[in-house]
């Protein structure tokens, strides 16, 4: 009894510190953005308050990808040769850069990094984010 008790105390601390890594969704956004911003293919994000994101691409200033946090089931960091990238799924259907035919959902999208250490920082920030907006 006492061992499933302390069990639960860990796995509860555990969660907390992970869930509380950042102060809020401005910093896990801050977090996101220092690490893109430098990256091989440069870009920014907006997270609004109920989960509404703009991907803002710096090379191509015209293009803006809008998603939906909420709608967004799959982030994940990924290695291919020497390239570093999130992969995550395109869920707004909506015009962006890499669909250009606009497909749609599905479609899968990635944003170039220059290391795992990264991969990793973002996708726990997008994360955290996803578990806080408003659905």
């Amino acid at each position: 009894m006492k061992q499933l008790l302390l069990l639960s105390i860990l796995v509860l601390g555990l969660s907390t510190v992970a869930s509380a890594q950042y102060a809020d969704v401005n910093a896990a956004v801050s977090a996101i953005n220092a690490i893109t911003s430098a990256a091989p293919a440069p870009c920014t994000f907006e997270v609004t308050a109920n989960g509404l994101a703009k991907k803002l691409d710096s090379e191509y200033t015209d293009v803006v990808y809008d998603f939906n946090m909420n709608d967004v089931e799959l982030v994940q960091y990924e290695a291919e040769l020497r390239q570093h990238r999130i992969k995550f799924v395109c869920a707004s259907g909506n015009k962006c850069f890499h669909c250009e035919k606009n497909a749609g959902a599905g479609v899968f999208h990635y944003i170039e990094i220059n290391s795992k250490e990264e991969g990793e920082t973002i996708v726990a920030a997008f994360m955290y984010i996803k578990s806080q907006v408003s659905f």
